[in-house]
Order: structure tokens, then C-alpha cells, then sequence
């Protein structure tokens, strides 16, 4: 039997797909026609939205039988309008057909932040018409002038001035697969502290400061991904000194034929200023004691500075008058917690959410119109590392693009007689040290709480000493509106049981696997440590067993306050997987005073299976619990070890399972969205996190969406095309 053309054979497939099936209604118990749950992007009355030609999409119901004949849409720009049937954005008129999903607006262009009102008729077979109630979307900032304003940097002074001096890569021939090269900083110093920054390439060991020995972090040998930049403080008396280290091939099965390193210094000189040396390392040559000056490296990638406080921001702005409406636009490269007047904006947890950031910015709108004050009001922001800074296996911290950390911001206030006030990312912000003073993705997050500033985001707060937000470089990469539901808190899990372990420790039962954070209450004393440690499994002696996380800390740290006042611990820019938790520093830790926020993309769950079989009814809810805690944004392998990456292959598996159980349109566009931002010249893509084309068009077609279908068509063929230039038959194993 002939092989089949693969080309031919691929795209028939895909053309199936793309077929619309006879729309028929859901039942209903009387005779009465129907239209209801009209969408637009696949999604229920979205704000903010960045597509100009969204698609539209509603259900039909009806008596068993009901079959739809032909439609109408009409959108206007006001209710009034669309009450008196006047579509003044579009009326498609009448149109035969039975299509009822991925529709294309096709009507009058639409601007940044305009409202636009529909709704839809629909004939049966017998043409008897039904109108829908009205339905809405609002656009976002669609056009990159709309954004006015600076790239806020998330750094202080220190960080900005070790960032622009840098630090310059050198590297040296290996030796061998295991042989280590010496690398050597001869310098003169004053008297004082000083910081050192290195990262390798390479395995580094036998770090010293003038024939001592400093200690080095004891890398997981399963890590995935080589050990992150390393900081190192150290006092160092006025004279010379030398640091020296080495650095051997990182194993694997491709081994580097050289070695490299990066660092800075950053010290009190011979004549008391501080500078920071970033040059004059030196390799040895193999002759006892003698060196020679490092090569300059080619190439000079940017530097995974280690990780640094999250930081406090705020601006003050005066409102005045009435106003119809607010709408608060936010686009970063970290993580961020915005409130306004006091108040969080919204529910919308771990943003911004994983993204090639690269290619592409996310941006989400908030309505804040409820919170916006006649008078004074105060923006207040958190930011930290998020996804964008945190540590990502296996590249490293900062794989999408250089610090600094970056939030640009846009609120809009609509006034009553349509004008619109804008606060931006100008020099009015003001910035300080947050409590959050570490967090990562991997690693979790550090608190000392006595930190937060009283009424900080509040409108009469005063920073009298919080310094001037700095200018970032502007990060070249557009910004887009986010296209799918944002992660959020989807659920809260009681404990099943707590055991203590010790005089202040605990072990925490939740009674299931989940992705997401502790949230603990506590009263206690000023400086009290307290750490909270996550594991999916517990060993024969009732122990958390971790050995599978790998080099992931997965650990929250805090200090409390202590004020008298009950503190509640919870981190903000981090999750873990996890079923069991030890909670260490509480001498006495009672069910009430914990509890587990499950967190995930907030998708709407479908579909339900229930039988009377406990083995299969358990693996149901295992898969629809997997599908939770992997729906972090991007469809993830894993939520717990030092991973959590866009693997295709598992999303490709189960993409059709996933779309039975919870509505997948909006987060399959987003995702095949990264999928064609990562996709080379030659139509190949990365291994995370996109996805081969087969995926993309498994993904789109479920959900028969034009618009995502035809975006996943010519990458699909692109990847279809490299596949065909890399070999040369198929069907052989």
C-alpha cells in the first residue's frame, strides 16, 4: 500500500476540522425559541480586549429538533441604539446558515476602550425569529500610542548601578569532559564590605578570597538546569587580594568544548569611593602559578542577576467630579499586587502570566470605576520577580530578556461629559523596599512583615523617604491584552489532619494534590521565624519526602510583626504543588488557623463523570485535579518540581479530555498565541513552549473557532514543511 502524502494527508485532516457541524439546540420544555450565552472571543462580556475583529458566538435552544436557519448580529456603540435596532458599529443583516461560533466581527473599526453593545436573531427551520438579550465587550488600549507614558524600573539605586556596569563574560578552552579550568581576579581593595556576583557556565567549584574558601550553595545533581548566578558578600581589608575559582564542563549529552564565567564586584576602593570591576580576570595556564588574560567572549548574553526584594510603588493623583467610568490598563515584565485607595483591583493572582515576553507583553484591564474617589486617591503597587525574573529550567533567571523588572500602568477615567483623565507611568511614582524580600517561582517566597509600611497604599499616605521611581529601558516587545481568564484562587481546602512533630512543628494534611499556597493565621512575637514547607508525598516515618522536587526550594519564609495583632502569612508572587505541608515556628497550630487557596486559570469547569465505581470515579478526579493544577497560564507538565514548563506533548495528549471537562476556547488562543511567537524562521519550534502543528490544530479545531484555526494554519504548515526538509521517509521507525 503507497505511503500517503504527508501534506496532503495533514491538511484533509484539518479541513475536517474546520467544518461546521448543524447547530441544534438545547431542549427545552416548552415550545419557545431561543438565544442566550453570547460570547465574544470566547469569552462572557470580555474587558479590555486587544483583537479589532473579534469572533461572536452564541447557543440556541429550543423545543428537541430545533435547528438553526439563519442569523442576524447587530452591534452598536450605545444600549439606545441596540434597543431600537440600530446597529451603527454592524449589521450583518440576514444570513443563511447554521454558524453560531467563531464569527468575525466585520463592521466599523473600533477604537481603544470603546464599548461596543450586540445582540443576535436567529430564524429556525420553520423561520420563526428570536432575539438574544443584549450582550457587551469593551475594547483595551488596541494601539501602541495609546500607551502613554515611561516603563517604570522595579530596582533601587544599588541595583540600577550594578546593572548598567554589567559584568563581561570570559571563557577558556576545557580541558576535557571533567577537567576544571582555573580562573583567577587578581584586585586592590579598601577597607569595607563587598559584593560579589559570578555566574558560570559550567560547573563552578573552589570559589576563595585570598586562598580562603567561600561556601557554595550544594546544588540537587538532578537539578534540571545549571546553578543561578551567585552573590556573595564579603569584608575585605585595604591591599591586593585574589579570587579564584574554577569551572568544568556542565555533563549532559552534549558537552560545551569551553568553559565561562561573568561576574562583578562591587567594593570600597583604594580611594574610599565604591566601583564595581567587571574586567581583568585572568585563566591559569596549566604551569604552577601561572596565568594569562581570559578571552573575552564572543558573545555577550545578558547577566541573570540573583534574585532581589520586590518593591513598593505609589502615586497620589487628585480626582475631580463625577465620572462614568475607570478602567486601569497594566502591562509588566515581574510580578505585581495593585490596590487603589486601599483596595485590591481585582481578584487576579500570579500576573503577569507566563509569556514569551520577548515577543510579546501582556496586558490585562481592570474596571476600578467603584474604587476611583472624588478627592485624592493613591495607586499602590507590589512587584516582584514573577515569571518574567524568576528562575525557569533550564535557562536561568531573566531566560526571556534582561533586567531590570518593569510595570508600565494606564488609568483611565471616563468624566461625565466624556472626557477622559489619565494617570500614567510618570515621575510622580515613588518607590521603596517591600516586605517581599525574595521570591521565585521554584523557590517560594520570603517575608519580613515588619516591613510594611502603615496605610502605604492608602490615599493619605506621605512617602516622604521613598525615592523617585527610575525610567527602565523600554523592552521592545509589543504589548498585547491578555485574550484568556486570568489565574485565580479557585477553591479553599481545609486540613484533614495536623500532626505535630515537635515543640513548633507541624504536619498539614489537605487531603489532596493541588497547586497552589498556604494561608496561614498567626499571633506571635516580633522577628518569630516561621517556615512553611510543601511535598506531595510523606515517607514510611510520616515525613515530608521531597526528593522529587528536584533543586526547587518550594519553601516560604516570614517573620512576623509582631504587634499584638493576628498576622495572616501567605506568599504573592509564587505557588507549589503540593498535598502536605510543615509548618515550623508555631508551638501550637490548630485546624482553624490554616487553610490551602487552590489556584488556577479561572476556567469555567463543563463537564462532570460519575459512575459507581470508586476506581474509576478517583481517576476522573485525579485527571480533572491534574488539569487544575497544570493550567497555570500555560498548560504545564508538572506544578511542584523545578520545571512547570509549556511541554506540548502532555497538552497535545490531552487537550480533548481537558475540553470536555472545563472550557478551553480562550486559553487555547492564548496559548497557541506563545506557540507562533516562539516558532523560528524555518517553521521549527523550541522544545517549551510550543508545540508541534498537530497540537495546534488538535487544540483549535475543538472549539471550532475560526479566527484560532486559522491562526494555527500557516505555523501548522510551516512545521509541516521543516518536518519534511529534516526527513527523508515516512512511516519508518
Amino acid at each position: 500500500m503507497p505511503i500517503p502524502d504527508r501534506r496532503s494527508f495533514l491538511a484533509s485532516g484539518a479541513m475536517l476540522g474546520l467544518g461546521a457541524a448543524p447547530i441544534i439546540a438545547a431542549p427545552t420544555s416548552n415550545d419557545r425559541l431561543g438565544v442566550k450565552r453570547l460570547r465574544c472571543a470566547m469569552r462572557d462580556a470580555p474587558l479590555g480586549l486587544g483583537d479589532e475583529r473579534p469572533t461572536l458566538s452564541w447557543q440556541l435552544e429550543g423545543p428537541a429538533g430545533t435547528f438553526q436557519q439563519a442569523y442576524r448580529i447587530l452591534v452598536a456603540s450605545s444600549p439606545a441604539l441596540l434597543a431600537g435596532g440600530h446597529g451603527d458599529l454592524w449589521d450583518s443583516k440576514r444570513i443563511e446558515g447554521a454558524h453560531s461560533t467563531g464569527i468575525a466581527y466585520a463592521g466599523q473599526p473600533l477604537r481603544s476602550s470603546q464599548i461596543c453593545h450586540w445582540k443576535v436573531a436567529i430564524w429556525d427551520r420553520s423561520d420563526r425569529q428570536a432575539w438574544s438579550a443584549a450582550a457587551r465587550w469593551e475594547m483595551g488600549l488596541v494601539a501602541a500610542a495609546d500607551w502613554e507614558g515611561k516603563w517604570l524600573a522595579v530596582e533601587d539605586e544599588v541595583e540600577r548601578n550594578d546593572r548598567l556596569a554589567g559584568a563581561q563574560w570570559v571563557d577558556a578552552p576545557a580541558s576535557g569532559a571533567t577537567d576544571a579550568r582555573s580562573f583567577r581576579l587578581p584586585f586592590s581593595s579598601g577597607e569595607g564590605e563587598a559584593t560579589l556576583f559570578v555566574m558560570a557556565d559550567g560547573v563552578m567549584s573552589d570559589l576563595k578570597i585570598d586562598g580562603s574558601p567561600l561556601a557554595l550553595p550544594v546544588r540537587d545533581p538532578a537539578a534540571f538546569g545549571g546553578a543561578p548566578a551567585l552573590k556573595v558578600a564579603l569584608k575585605l581589608a585595604a591591599g591586593n587580594h585574589a579570587i579564584t575559582l574554577r569551572v568544568a564542563p556542565a555533563p549532559g549529552y552534549f558537552v560545551k568544548p569551553i568553559v565561562a564565567l561573568a561576574a562583578q564586584l562591587r567594593q570600597v576602593g583604594p580611594g574610599g569611593v565604591t566601583e564595581r570591576i567587571t574586567q581583568g580576570w585572568e585563566v591559569g595556564t596549566g604551569k604552577e602559578g601561572m596565568w594569562a588574560r581570559a578571552d573575552v567572549a564572543a558573545e555577550q548574553p545578558h547577566f541573570p542577576w540573583p534574585p532581589t526584594p520586590a518593591r513598593l510603588l505609589c502615586r497620589t493623583f487628585m480626582h475631580e467630579g463625577k465620572h462614568d467610568k475607570a478602567r486601569l490598563h497594566v502591562a509588566a515584565l515581574g510580578g505585581y499586587r495593585i490596590w487603589l485607595n486601599g483596595k485590591r483591583v481585582n481578584k487576579d493572582e500570579l500576573q503577569a502570566e507566563p509569556s514569551d515576553y520577548s515577543n510579546s507583553i501582556p496586558c490585562r484591564t481592570y474596571d476600578v470605576s467603584h474604587l476611583v474617589l472624588e478627592g485624592q486617591n493613591s495607586l499602590g503597587v507590589m512587584a516582584g520577580d514573577g515569571f518574567y525574573a524568576s528562575y525557569q529550567a533550564p535557562d536561568g533567571r531573566y531566560s526571556y530578556g534582561a533586567a531590570p523588572r518593569r510595570l508600565k500602568l494606564c488609568l483611565d477615567i471616563t468624566q461625565a461629559n466624556g472626557e477622559i483623565v489619565r494617570v500614567g507611568s510618570d515621575d510622580d511614582w515613588r518607590h521603596a523596599p517591600a516586605p517581599v524580600q525574595m521570591s521565585e517561582i521554584y523557590a517560594g517566597e520570603d517575608q519580613g512583615l515588619r516591613l510594611w509600611p502603615r496605610d502605604w497604599h492608602r490615599p493619605r499616605f506621605v512617602p516622604a523617604n521613598w525615592a523617585p521611581v527610575l525610567e527602565a529601558p523600554d523592552p521592545g516587545a509589543g504589548i498585547v491584552a491578555a485574550c484568556c481568564e486570568p489565574i485565580r484562587v479557585i477553591c479553599t481546602l481545609e486540613p484533614i489532619t495536623v500532626r505535630k512533630m515537635g515543640v513548633a512543628r507541624h504536619i498539614v494534611d489537605f487531603g489532596q494534590i493541588f497547586a497552589g499556597r498556604v494561608r496561614l493565621r498567626v499571633h506571635g512575637r516580633e522577628g518569630q521565624e516561621i517556615r512553611v514547607r510543601h511535598a506531595e508525598l510523606l515517607t514510611a516515618q510520616g515525613e515530608l519526602d521531597r526528593r522529587n522536587l528536584r533543586a526547587a526550594r518550594a519553601a516560604d519564609h516570614y517573620w512576623l510583626r509582631g504587634d499584638g495583632r493576628e498576622e495572616v502569612l501567605e506568599p504573592v508572587f509564587t505557588y507549589q504543588g503540593f498535598r502536605y505541608a510543615e509548618i515550623e515556628g508555631v508551638p501550637d497550630l490548630d485546624a482553624n488557623m490554616i487553610s490551602a487557596l487552590v489556584l488556577s486559570t479561572a476556567l469555567e469547569e463543563t463537564g462532570t463523570f460519575s459512575i459507581d465505581q470508586p476506581e474509576l470515579q478517583k481517576l476522573w478526579l485525579n485527571t480533572l485535579w491534574s488539569q487544575r493544577s497544570n493550567f497555570m497560564g500555560i498548560p504545564t507538565d508538572c506544578p511542584q518540581r523545578d520545571e512547570r514548563l509549556g511541554w506540548t506533548g502532555d497538552a497535545q495528549l490531552f487537550w480533548d479530555t481537558a475540553s470536555f471537562m472545563m472550557d478551553t476556547g480562550a486559553f487555547t488562543r492564548s496559548f497557541t498565541r506563545i506557540l507562533r511567537n516562539a516558532q523560528n524562521s524555518r517553521g521549527a519550534y523550541p522544545l517549551w513552549p510550543p508545540g508541534s502543528g498537530r497540537s495546534n490544530w488538535g487544540m483549535a479545531r475543538r472549539h471550532r473557532d475560526g479566527r484560532t484555526q486559522g491562526s494555527c494554519c500557516p505555523m501548522s504548515l510551516s512545521f509541516i514543511a521543516a518536518t519534511g526538509r529534516s526527513s527523508t521517509r515516512i512511516g519508518q521507525p
